[in-house]
C-alpha cells in the first residue's frame, strides 16, 4: 500500500552564522500507484501526527517532490516553504512558532 519515514533531523542553517537546530523531519513517503487517491497517503501523514503529537508544520521535507508540497497544501493548508541548505524544505509557520530569523 505505502510507506512513511520519518525522524529527526539535525540542519545547519548557513544566514545564521551555521547555527544548527534539530527538526522532525519526514523523509521520504510512497504510496503504490493504484492505490494513490484514496487517501492512504493521508492516513499515514495522520496517524504519524496522531503518535508524534506534532503539527503538520512542525515537520520539514527533505527533498519534496512537487506532489509531494500540492498535497500538504491541499490536506494540511501548508503552501509557503523555505528551502534551507542541504535540501531541506521548512515551512514558514514553523519558522514562526520556533522563532527562527530569516535573512
Amino acid at each position: 500500500m505505502g510507506f512513511l519515514r520519518f525522524g529527526q533531523r539535525i540542519i545547519t542553517l548557513d544566514y545564521l552564522n551555521n547555527m544548527q537546530i534539530r527538526v522532525n523531519c519526514i523523509v521520504d513517503m510512497y504510496v503504490y500507484y493504484l492505490c494513490q487517491r484514496e487517501g492512504i497517503g493521508k492516513k499515514l501523514i495522520d496517524r504519524m501526527l496522531r503518535f508524534s503529537e506534532f503539527n503538520a508544520e512542525n515537520f520539514s521535507l527533505f527533498l519534496p517532490t512537487k506532489e509531494l508540497l500540492r498535497f500538504f497544501h491541499k490536506n494540511y493548508m501548508i503552501y509557503d516553504y523555505i528551502k534551507v541548505n542541504d535540501n531541506y524544505f521548512i515551512s514558514r509557520k514553523m519558522v514562526k512558532i520556533n522563532k527562527i530569523k530569516l535573512s
